[in-house]
């Protein structure tokens, strides 16, 4: 009997069929021993299981795993390879001709301020949920009318806005809320929200869609998110027919830190009736010791962070039991109690103008669970 470790002279042919099985033929002349020579032929199927050896890498955890870091790489490299190189040039200098100690503060001083520069880039996530950068929800689908518009932000980065108006008959004498949103997605994520803000308080709303979130260009950087919010609120001034009187500035999470730099600027404020800022938080240092429950982190000055807490002496919490971070907006008496806000800031603001302050008794506002 003929067996394959006789065989010689072996020619292939094979073909694959519809379903994905390979048939292989095999036509061999072969040699036994006292038997002289003899041609045979050999059919092999190799069924689907044939296909799992082809695996896609990217479903490969470590691939993943080398993915992130390599983008971690390239973006230091990126942003500072020039102060990198310049900064190990001079302490290899220094610590040829005056020792360690002080080239190892300097290389200290180095990493701290590459941590600084890179801070934005772990501080925003503009791809989170996956997509959203390429799908932006469209108002139609909240059964809202809204007006895409392209503008130029300070530094010339073109940003995204949508403006939702009521209609035409009270859009010039109805508040108009400028809607600086939380991290991550873009501002589709919102509607669900603007809508609930379009129905039950009866306000137009403007949204900013930050630099890299969205459909706008460039990168997020806190500078940028400022230069973002300041064209949306030059956008509504110049806007025809807005009551400029009436402009709220809404910030939600990241936003509320944008929306009180915005309101903390002289040229801006004046133009402000009210500010209304939503889970966001005290300061970046009081965050960061929430988020990383680091010694370390704990003992980073002050100085050390981009971003810093307001002082406004003007101020009315409401707090909610059944609120999240994420999820507050959804509570029952929410759009209530901001019309009452809204109406005590137009109140207020008739009686005594801009130099208005609230009664003691009405700067903290809770609302239980069971609601209004």
């Amino acid at each position: 009997m003929t067996s394959f470790s006789q065989m010689k002279n072996a020619f292939v042919r094979a073909s694959l069929d519809n379903d994905g099985r390979t048939d292989a033929k095999f036509k061999a002349t072969t040699t036994n021993s006292g038997t002289g020579s003899g041609t045979a032929t050999y059919k092999i199927t190799v069924n689907d299981n044939v296909k799992k050896l082809k695996t896609n890498p990217e479903q490969n955890p470590d691939f993943a795993t080398i993915t992130v870091v390599t983008k971690i790489v390239l973006f230091i490299l990126k942003k500072c390879w020039i102060m990198c190189g310049a900064s190990i040039m001079v302490i290899f200098v220094i610590y040829w001709y005056y020792g360690s100690f002080l080239a190892l503060g300097l290389l200290f001083f180095a990493l701290t301020g590459i941590l600084y520069q890179v801070g934005d880039w772990l501080l925003y996530h503009p791809d989170q949920p996956p997509h959203s950068r390429l799908y932006v929800p469209a108002p139609a689908m909240f059964g809202l009318s809204g007006e895409n518009i392209h503008i130029s932000s300070g530094d010339g980065v073109k940003i995204n806005l949508l403006l939702v108006k009521q209609d035409h008959s009270v859009f010039g004498q109805v508040p108009t809320i400028l809607y600086l949103h939380g991290n991550a997605g873009n501002i589709g994520h919102r509607l669900a929200n603007v809508r609930g803000l379009y129905h039950s308080c009866g306000c137009n709303v403007l949204l900013v869609e930050y630099r890299g979130y969205g459909h706008s260009d460039g990168t997020p950087s806190e500078e940028g998110l400022y230069y973002d919010s300041q064209a949306g609120l030059e956008f509504l001034l110049q806007y025809p027919g807005i009551d400029r009187s009436k402009i709220i500035v809404f910030g939600r999470s990241l936003g509320g830190a944008v929306a009180v730099d915005l309101a903390s600027r002289p040229e801006y404020n004046k133009h402000i009736m009210a500010l209304v800022l939503e889970n966001t938080f005290t300061s970046i240092p009081d965050i960061g010791r929430v988020l990383f429950n680091w010694r370390i982190v704990k003992c980073i000055p002050t100085w050390f962070f981009k971003n810093q807490n307001s002082r406004s002496p003007v101020k009315r919490l409401a707090t909610f039991e059944s609120g999240t971070h994420n999820e507050t907006w959804q509570c029952s008496g929410y759009y209530r109690t901001l019309n009452l806000f809204f109406d005590d800031v137009m109140v207020l603001r008739h009686q005594q103008g801009d130099s208005c302050h609230w009664p003691a008794q009405d700067v903290c506002v809770h609302v239980p669970a069971e609601v209004l």
